[in-house]
């Protein structure tokens, strides 16, 4: 990933000072009722280009886990911060949301895609010499690049990063340079400003459901240098407040259902309910959203709480499970109100 050449850069110990100038932000902006503020930067520096574009105006923070994030991002003291949490409990966009509101850049990477550290560090490249001959570049890659401009680095999925390449991360973990072995032997010592933020779908000790395939068990080490915490789904009142602010012409009596689906669903998913787990999908606070956004696309038309559901949640389930998934939804809504 390459910057803007348009920024102006000093360096001290290979560390780029970005002078972003920092800001004391109420906590009334995040929807927390609290004297207190967090602190992040002012709107318009240098790499407000990297800072989440999308702000969702509507969205409700978790007050638990925003006050460890805000603990975290105060003063993290080299270590970095895991969230762990089922498939579409929101992690990754709580740290989103959270950035864009305090204009934090942030760099984000999947963890599946992760094969070597190098991909992470930079590579030597082949470019163009301006005279039709070739030169090799080094070429920062994203977490080097997070380190030197203090951003926060953004690690989906990192339960399913190779070990090596976790192994090879300790030493940032731990608030320690890094060396780069390019064309040149370089020192990047972390800027101030850098995070490392790391989501999963399990506790880094691998899998035994078998919903997440590829999950990796991580070394003791490595997870030791994390913050940990788990987020699941939204309390019911949360995920009810969510929909009004997303799809306010969705009738309250309405959302308070679709949400007990959703929650009915999930338990199925994860094995909760009565018979163990018997769905091998869920349905996301996201997939709500859109339920709900499609519901009120598509009122006026016949069934329209049913068709909305097959096209925002039920048509992606195995074809053996879609009759179940709409029975439960059938039970909570009533025939009327589910094929009316």
């Amino acid at each position: 990933m390459s910057f803007p050449t348009s920024i102006e850069e000093t360096t001290m110990n290979n560390t780029v000072q970005n002078n972003m100038a920092r800001k004391a932000y109420p906590l009334a902006d995040f929807g927390i009722n609290a004297p207190v503020s967090i602190t992040g930067f002012e709107a318009g520096h240098a790499h407000q280009v990297f800072v989440p574009a999308t702000k969702n105006t509507g969205y409700v923070f978790q007050k638990d886990l925003f006050r460890k994030l805000h603990a975290w991002l105060d003063d993290p003291r080299g270590e970095g911060f895991f969230l762990s949490g089922p498939t579409g409990s929101g992690k990754t966009s709580f740290m989103i949301e959270m950035a864009a509101r305090l204009n934090w850049p942030v760099i984000r990477v999947m963890g599946p895609k992760i094969r070597e550290f190098s991909e992470l560090e930079g590579q030597l490249k082949l470019k163009g010499d301006g005279l039709g001959g070739t030169l090799m570049e080094y070429v920062f890659g994203p977490l080097a690049e997070a380190m030197r401009h203090g951003f926060i680095f953004i690690l989906d999925e990192m339960d399913q990063i190779p070990e090596h390449v976790s192994m090879a991360l300790n030493e940032i973990l731990e608030g320690n340079a890094m060396t780069i072995f390019g064309d040149k032997l370089e020192v990047i010592d972390p800027h101030p400003n850098f995070r490392l933020f790391a989501t999963g779908n399990t506790l880094g000790q691998g899998d035994d459901t078998g919903l997440y395939a590829g999950a990796i068990q991580q070394n003791l080490a490595f997870m030791d240098r994390f913050w940990v915490a788990e987020l699941g789904y939204p309390e019911e009142a949360v995920e009810e407040a969510i929909l009004t602010n997303a799809c306010p012409k969705v009738p309250k009596e309405i959302r308070q259902k679709m949400v007990r689906v959703a929650n009915t669903i999930r338990n199925q998913f994860v094995g909760t309910g009565n018979e163990g787990a018997t769905l091998t999908v869920t349905l996301s606070t996201r997939t709500l959203v859109r339920w709900g956004d499609l519901a009120a696309r598509f009122k006026g038309q016949k069934s329209p709480m049913k068709y909305s559901f097959d096209v925002a949640f039920a048509c992606r389930a195995p074809l053996a499970q879609r009759a179940a998934i709409n029975e439960v939804a059938r039970a909570i809504f009533g025939d009327d109100a589910w094929e009316g």
